[in-house]
């Protein structure tokens, strides 16, 4: 009898030993999926953007420096404003101006040296015969005409040579008020609630005319 109650005590106890560890097992998995829970929320969680760095950076280009960089090389100051559209139209200028600056400056020095020629009294110098055809005669030609044309020819070429330069300077110019306009009106906003009314009105009378009817332009923004 003491024997079979032994027996039954340590099968008793052995179950409760059993159970008990089940039950710490099951505890310690509990606890660390609620570990693992909690940080997947936490990473899911979106950390708050501080006001500073949710302000949005809006680019202001400075005027003065603008006109810089377009008087150290036209283009820049449009660069710098960040207009490079506007690059291509002053490397176009400045290209069809620098060719018609020396397709002018050559045939002005061609025809000077032609005219000098005709006017002097050296038979040698003959270079006004090259723009001649080539059945004329020198013995046939008027050379009074001859002059008066060669020197008409040089001042025209003359003239167009300095044009060339003159618009080479005013793009110039122009490409530093365009950099500073632009740089000055970068920012500016235009709103759509801009609007013009036109009215008529009375011109009150003075001494210099009577009164008289018109319209009145009136704008609003």
């Amino acid at each position: 009898m003491l024997k079979k109650f032994i027996q039954i005590f340590a099968v008793f106890m052995l179950l409760s030993v059993t159970v008990r560890a089940q039950n710490n097992n099951f505890q310690e998995k509990e606890v660390f999926l609620k570990d693992s829970l909690s940080q997947n929320k936490d990473s899911l969680l979106i950390t708050p953007v501080s006001e500073e760095a949710s302000e949005v950076i809006v680019f202001a280009p400075d005027p003065m420096k603008a006109v810089l960089y377009s008087a150290l090389f036209p283009g820049m100051g449009q660069i710098y404003n960040r207009k490079y559209w506007k690059l291509q139209l002053v490397v176009g200028g400045y290209m069809g101006l620098t060719y018609g600056l020396s397709w002018n400056n050559r045939y002005y020095k061609d025809y000077s040296t032609a005219y000098r020629d005709a006017v002097d009294n050296d038979p040698n110098t003959k270079s006004y015969m090259d723009f001649l055809p080539s059945y004329m005669d020198e013995a046939s030609l008027d050379m009074e005409w001859l002059q008066n044309s060669l020197k008409k020819r040089k001042d025209y070429y003359r003239r167009n040579r300095d044009l060339c330069i003159i618009s080479m300077v005013g793009l110039y110019l122009l490409c530093m008020v365009d950099a500073y306009v632009d740089a000055q009106l970068y920012n500016f906003s235009i709103t759509p609630d801009l609007s013009m009314r036109v009215a008529p009105a009375v011109i009150e009378p003075s001494r210099l005319h009577p009164s008289m009817f018109g319209l009145q332009c009136a704008l609003t923004f």
